[in-house]
């Protein structure tokens, strides 16, 4: 039960670094960079996600999903922001 909960873990961590890297591509030609890295989420992760701007980075926050009675961590990651 444990591999498969480090698992989960470590598929959250994925999604939260493909979301942050998907803002600021989006950040980068002008869009909406919390809608973009929203949209990179898997949808199920969506509901609990918190995405954060600052002038130089975003970060997306995901919960992950438990299969452990009790175990409700949340992962984060975070890119660079670049403007035009």
């Amino acid at each position: 039960m444990t591999r498969w909960q480090a698992f989960v873990a470590g598929w959250a961590l994925v999604a939260a670094e493909s979301a942050s890297r998907a803002g600021a591509r989006a950040a980068l030609v002008g869009r909406p960079a919390r809608t973009a890295a929203l949209a990179a989420l898997p949808e199920s992760m969506r509901s609990g996600a918190a995405v954060q701007e600052s002038t130089t980075r975003l970060s997306v926050t995901v919960r992950v999903p438990s299969v452990i009675p009790g175990f409700a961590p949340a992962v984060s990651a975070s890119a660079a922001l670049v403007r035009q």
